[in-house]
């Protein structure tokens, strides 16, 4: 037999002696208050204890115990006058301490289970956290390696095509004219590989990653649609989670993106503000609002910030009736344990 299951068992057999002894206790107290006060119900206890600790069949067996120490202890003061009335009313106490036995047990399946439905359910979640940060750390790596590698390496054929077009320009000003539209072109596809990376990891990993993130977000939306975005930051904003920073730069990107495509908005609005501990970005616009019908839950893109927004742990608000425009905000509380968002 193995160490635990010894252990086990001695555990097991405390907790019964323990159980005998407070059944001994009610009785005796029982017995020395006769009639004058009733203790019934103090018998449920053991019964109680034996189920949580042990199961039902404990919790029956220590049941008729009880019955037993209760027909001892007031064997000799009961007021019955028929010779089948005691013997009815102990076997009314048999019933009813067995049916709590039952029922204590039943009680404990659905604690069980409601614990083994709550443990899955954190895992279930840790393992989403985790398969979302894998995620965002591969993308990142794949941006800095687009950034770092084909970047660069695009970026030394432009300056080698450049070069060449000048050493050609004396002597064929025709084919300097093609490798000057070459080195063009490796332009290009430098902007377009370094727009790429960053789309892919937008966030750096040094303080002012998250703000120069969303500046960058702003800018560039600013840019390429004729809305306007501006950005502005109140407060010192600290070091970000790194994770935390890249799920609250998607959600301000999905919020941009809805008012870009679907508010009719005139102006966007981004802001990161630092109060105390909590860090709470918003995004703002002038345009129609949500409709009442999906304000709060929406489309898939509310519901992928709403999913974001719980990973982290932060709470997020939409709010936004027409004809006031709509605003997104979302508050991320300092935590002394990013995992504490699971242990609830």
């Amino acid at each position: 037999m193995k160490l635990s299951e010894v252990l086990a068992r001695q555990k097991r057999s405390a907790i019964y002696a323990e159980i005998l002894l407070v059944i001994v206790l009610i009785g005796w107290v029982d017995w020395v208050t006769g009639r004058e006060i009733s203790l019934f119900a103090f018998y449920s206890i053991p019964i109680y204890l034996a189920v949580w600790y042990g199961d039902r069949h404990a919790g029956v067996v220590v049941a008729f115990v009880c019955t037993g120490a209760w027909w001892w202890a007031n064997k000799d003061v009961h007021t019955f006058t028929t010779s089948y009335g005691y013997p009815i009313a102990t076997a009314s106490r048999l019933v009813f301490f067995n049916f709590f036995a039952i029922g204590t047990a039943a009680l404990k399946a659905k604690h069980n289970a409601d614990r083994a439905r709550i443990a899955a359910l954190e895992r279930a979640r840790k393992l989403e956290r985790e398969i979302v940060g894998v995620s965002e750390r591969e993308q990142r790596r794949i941006g800095q390696d687009l950034h770092d590698g084909l970047c660069q390496t695009l970026a030394a054929i432009g300056c080698a095509a450049t070069s060449l077009k000048d050493d050609l320009q004396a002597f064929s000003p025709t084919h300097a004219a093609d490798a000057q539209e070459i080195a063009k072109l490796l332009n290009d596809a430098v902007i377009e590989a370094r727009n790429l990376a960053r789309g892919i990891s937008p966030v750096d990993m040094d303080e002012h990653g998250l703000a120069a993130a969303l500046d960058d977000l702003a800018e560039r939306t600013g840019r390429l649609t004729p809305l306007p975005v501006t950005f502005k930051t109140q407060g010192e904003i600290g070091l970000v989670d790194p994770e935390a920073a890249i799920h609250l730069y998607r959600i301000a990107q999905e919020a941009v993106h809805n008012a870009v495509r679907h508010s009719g908005a005139q102006h966007v609005a981004i802001a990161l503000r630092q109060e105390g501990p909590n860090l709470t970005l918003s995004v703002t616009d002038d345009g129609k609002g949500f409709p009442k019908e999906t304000s709060g839950n929406g489309g898939m893109g509310m519901q992928t910030m709403n999913y974001r927004a719980q990973i982290i742990g932060a709470d997020l608000k939409i709010n936004g009736t027409p004809p006031n425009g709509a605003r997104v905000s979302c508050t991320l509380h300092a935590k002394p344990n990013p995992l504490s968002t699971f242990a609830h």
